[in-house]
């Protein structure tokens, strides 16, 4: 036992994939650190280019070209509002649509890479382990640091009077979906719960990350549905999905009723608040902001990375200001109707499902849907460790076929 926890511990190739999925707020000029490690990896990719085919990323790789050529198509025609107090080069018109290219080109590569590593699938299931293990070491490093900041430990990995767990994520949001993508991945490829599991829930509460309650929930009652095995089996995932569920609407149920309520009344909730960030900016704003995008450029959306961009517009603006700053929707798959249209939207889903349909085996496919689920719930597309995730379910599904083969 302990001999395979030194020996996944000791793996450079699973570590890469690791800090690529890591460090997406550690950076210089916007760069971020993981996307620039994934740049690296290209080499890797252009030694056995017959990879990004056996992978799957080919059919990805023509939804990125498709997105970019419609954005060209779209560019002349948006109006931009730039933040007043944003001044990065790489965050103006025009350049970042072609930034948001490149992003997406890279999380190729990782899907690509992560394929390569796993041998065209014969080492799979040891890099997957290796993989688990050493975020599972992460995750326990964080929590940690959670621990610490309670002692007035200030290690940079917690923010705000609740202590809330952020690693190397902007906050805990985003940190709670990637440990409950891991947490599904552990789950589904081992069948049972492990170490490195328990360690995932454990940074799962720490990030307080309602997005990750959501997909837990969501994925294993899914998970519980599709499953082919007999009635008992199915229900095992529900339930589990039920008390998750229980649990987070107790730790976090005012929290999600305070969403609820912001939107219902949104000009209510607004009084006094025109310069709360929590509500100007990000998913409260984004879900109303960009449903006026979506209306009025049904087709082609805005363009690649534009949202920030034009969310300032009056036509769009409704009720809520103008903001100075750079902001997202985080909303995940509902930027891709803003942002590259309903037109975009139908291609992201044909490209998803022809990689679905291409994986062999259960395993693979249920992982497959990981990646898909995050989205749903607020992952930005141009995270790399969406990308991991389906590189795994590649190869997983090559190494079921070659047993099959050698059966």
């Amino acid at each position: 036992m302990m001999k395979r926890f030194v020996s996944a511990l000791c793996s450079p190739g699973a570590l890469s994939l690791v800090l690529m999925c890591q460090l997406t707020d550690v950076g210089f000029y916007g760069i971020k650190a993981g996307e620039l490690l994934a740049l690296l990896m290209l080499p890797f990719i252009m030694l056995q280019p017959g990879n990004v085919r056996k992978s799957g990323g080919i059919i990805f790789l023509l939804l990125f070209l498709f997105l970019l050529l419609s954005t060209l198509v779209k560019n002349p025609f948006v109006d931009f509002f730039q933040p007043a107090l944003v001044d990065n080069l790489l965050k103006e018109p025009y350049v970042i649509s072609l930034v948001r290219f490149f992003e997406l080109l890279l999380c190729g590569i990782a899907l690509s890479y992560t394929f390569f590593l796993c041998r065209n699938g014969e080492r799979a299931k040891d890099m997957l382990h290796c993989f688990l293990t050493q975020n599972a070491v992460f995750g326990a490093f964080f929590f940690l640091c959670f621990i610490a900041s309670f002692a007035g430990i200030d290690t940079g990995m917690t923010y705000g009077e609740k202590h809330r767990l952020k690693g190397f994520f902007v906050e805990g949001g985003p940190l709670g979906a990637y440990y409950a993508a891991l947490f599904c991945l552990d789950i589904v490829a081992n069948k049972k719960l492990t170490k490195p599991s328990i360690i995932f829930l454990m940074v799962i509460l720490a990030a307080q990350s309602k997005a990750a309650i959501f997909l837990l929930v969501f994925y294993f009652v899914i998970y519980g549905l599709l499953s082919q095995r007999r009635l008992s089996a199915k229900l095992l995932p529900i339930f589990f999905s039920l008390s998750i569920a229980v649990v987070g609407y107790t730790f976090y149920g005012n929290h999600i009723m305070g969403y609820v309520n912001n939107i219902a009344d949104i000009e209510g909730s607004l009084i006094g608040r025109e310069n709360d960030p929590s509500i100007v900016m990000g998913r409260v704003s984004g879900s109303f902001i960009g449903t006026n995008i979506i209306l009025d450029n049904p087709i082609l959306g805005v363009g690649l990375g534009n949202y920030s961009l034009v969310r300032n517009n009056p036509d769009y603006l409704g009720v809520f200001p103008a903001v100075d700053l750079w902001d997202l929707t985080g909303l995940g798959i509902y930027t891709i109707p803003i942002e590259s249209g309903l037109l975009g939207l139908f291609a992201f889903f044909i490209a998803f499902w022809y990689f679905y349909k291409r994986l062999g085996g259960a395993i693979s496919r249920q992982i497959s849907i990981i990646p898909l689920i995050c989205l749903i719930f607020g992952t930005q597309f141009y995270f790399i460790y969406l990308w991991v995730v389906w590189g795994f379910a590649s190869a997983l599904s090559e190494r079921t076929n070659f047993d099959k083969k050698n059966q």
